[in-house]
């Protein structure tokens, strides 16, 4: 087997050196050929197609968080080369939705010894960008922003920007149009994705599916000590997800306008500001690499 590690060098806070010393150690005794590219944040997506024509791997694993696993995949869309993730991010959101070990040494043998293969989807964000967890604008958002521009990294850094932010922004009007209809009102936080649940461990939805090409969008009309307590009784019983939010639409394209530019980000990386998004979803779009321990499966 020739294996392509795509590595985020200081994503959550984690030394890697270690996990690459593991690696190195078990490709050799599986007698797998390795190679390794470290992202730097400039350029990756033209240095890894470069890197894929150039190694021709029979697999890629992606090792770091939801940013590093989308790099991969949509690289890899068209090729059929098998894409996995080792967790190794803040939050590692995709990765715990698909039953992927915490451990990185037992994700990499899960990995290496996989033969479970699936196309998964990835939404396609105003023509240009991609999403294979979750995006949002608005509360979270800010959040992310905030959070990559202090330079900050792990979960507890995540949780000092976040109570900044919380109760101090002001909501913000929407109005979605999909499958034929139209959906207006004001949030604090419109997200939308693949899957169910935010790194965090809070549920956005109890449907979402990677694979099912469809995705999900949520509104939450007010973030207050209400809103909070629910969240957190979500994480237990998903039963208080949908009280969470005040709308729930599931669909494969849609335009989202927004009363004011505000901040979107997707799988943990900032887009910018925006005034409306469109969403699409590309069903099937890359083949992932799963194990038996995938709940959508």
């Amino acid at each position: 087997m020739n294996l392509l590690t795509v590595i985020n060098p200081v994503s959550g806070g984690v030394d890697k050196n270690i996990f690459l010393i593991q690696l190195k150690e078990t490709c050799a005794q599986y007698g797998i050929s390795v190679s390794i590219m470290k992202t730097t944040g400039e350029n990756d997506h033209e240095k890894l197609k470069a890197k894929i024509n150039e190694s021709k791997p029979d697999r890629i694993m992606a090792a770091g968080g939801d940013g590093t696993f989308t790099l991969c995949s949509v690289a890899a869309m068209g090729s059929n080369i098998p894409v996995g993730i080792i967790p190794l991010g803040s939050a590692n959101g995709m990765a715990k939705e698909l039953g992927i070990d915490s451990n990185p040494q037992v994700a990499l043998d899960a990995f290496l010894k996989s033969q479970l293969f699936e196309p998964m989807d990835i939404i396609l964000v105003n023509g240009q960008h991609h999403c294979i967890h979750i995006g949002d604008a608005g509360f979270n958002a800010h959040i992310v922003r905030d959070y990559d521009k202090s330079g900050d990294s792990g979960m507890l850094a995540y949780g000092k920007h976040a109570g900044k932010h919380y109760g101090s922004l002001n909501q913000f009007s929407y109005a979605i149009e999909t499958d034929g209809k139209q959906y207006s009102g004001k949030c604090s936080m419109l997200a939308f994705g693949n899957g169910r649940k935010f790194g965090t461990g809070i549920p956005i939805n109890t449907a979402g599916n990677p694979f099912d090409g469809k995705f999900e969008i949520v509104t939450v009309a007010r973030l207050d000590l209400k809103t909070a307590l629910k969240a957190g009784l979500s994480m237990i019983d998903e039963a208080f997800t949908e009280q969470n939010f005040d709308r729930y639409i599931k669909t494969d394209k849609a335009l989202i306008k927004f009363g004011r530019k505000e901040w979107v980000q997707c799988d943990g990386e900032i887009l910018g500001e925006f005034e409306e998004i469109t969403l699409e979803m590309l069903a099937g779009a890359f083949v992932m690499l799963t194990d038996r321990n995938n709940p959508y499966l």
